[in-house]
């Protein structure tokens, strides 16, 4: 067993617990935060093996120590830092966000200072399109059951942790919709997760194509859209962790949230009127209000 560690600069206001916090995607495996120590684990297949990732922070740098059965080749590095960058939004650019938060009040702007702004996905459009469709109609314990089923050695082989990696679209694809059932609890979403799988895999530009950064909001909603199983919610869930904030998805959580604090049912006008001056951004809005208030969820 190797272990080798990877130094990477952080942007400036970059925060890797900022990062985790502001969602959920940290609780669904094979992430892991680990909040008294500020660690973020997560399993990785570099293309050739499954390895361990321990992501910290110290100032402008992040170490990535990553544990394998023997040293990185150069490919393998190559592929770890295309999805370190992606995962920790990197790359992410964020001055107009911090121009609208400016404009906004000094809260949001103290947000930023402290790393609001930029979003832990997976590595992959595919394990956050997989991921989105387990957020569908059910629990947040049911979504975090399911991801973890899906990483173990009925699909993946494991990392030296023992821990094992998202599926890769092949991995999932080559069991039937019935099988799958029995090998996590995923339900009706079983037939979509099949078709998800099948798509990806038929169509081997589909991950460049949507991971790019090269379609437009309305391009990429359209390739979205012809998913099945995604309705507007899981459509804009899963185009916000592709980098478009211009939607809010609306599920029971947001439903609630809008209920409870702005006393609000009619939500689509309430969204516009509330939060539609940060234009292309106005998710950031919504979310730097939940963090504001206390009340930010998954």
């Amino acid at each position: 067993m190797t272990t080798t560690t990877l130094s990477l600069t952080c942007p400036d206001d970059y925060s890797l617990e900022t990062l985790c916090l502001t969602h959920g995607w940290r609780q669904l495996r094979p992430f892991h935060w680990e909040e008294d120590a500020g660690f973020l684990r997560y399993v990785l297949h570099t293309g050739a093996r499954s390895v361990d990732l321990l992501i910290s922070q110290a100032g402008d740098t992040l170490a990535v120590e990553v544990t394998g059965d023997s040293p990185l080749a150069e490919e393998e590095r190559a592929a770890l830092k295309t999805a370190l960058t992606t995962m920790l939004a990197l790359d992410r650019e964020t001055a107009t966000i911090k121009r609208l938060a400016h404009k906004t009040s000094e809260a949001h702007a103290t947000l930023v200072a402290q790393g609001a702004g930029r979003l832990l996905t997976a590595p992959t459009a595919w394990e956050n399109a997989a991921k989105t469709l387990l957020t569908t109609n059910c629990s947040w314990v049911l979504t975090r059951k399911m991801a973890e089923a899906l990483c173990s050695t009925a699909f993946t082989e494991p990392a030296p942790s023992g821990r094992c990696p998202f599926p890769a679209p092949a991995e999932v694809n080559r069991f039937s919709a019935e099988e799958l059932k029995t090998l996590a609890p995923v339900g009706y979403r079983s037939v979509y997760l099949k078709a998800l799988a099948h798509c990806f895999v038929a169509n081997p530009g589909l991950e460049t194509l949507l991971s790019g950064g090269r379609l437009s909001h309305g391009e990429a909603g359209a390739q979205i859209s012809k998913f099945k199983g995604f309705g507007e919610y899981a459509r804009i869930h899963l185009m916000t962790l592709l980098g478009f904030y211009g939607e809010i998805p609306v599920d029971s959580v947001v439903r609630g949230y809008m209920k409870a604090v702005h006393g609000v049912t009619d939500i689509p006008p309430f969204l516009d009127a509330q939060y539609g001056d940060w234009g292309a951004n106005r998710w950031w809005k919504f979310k730097m209000e939940s963090m504001l208030l206390g009340k930010n969820f998954p």
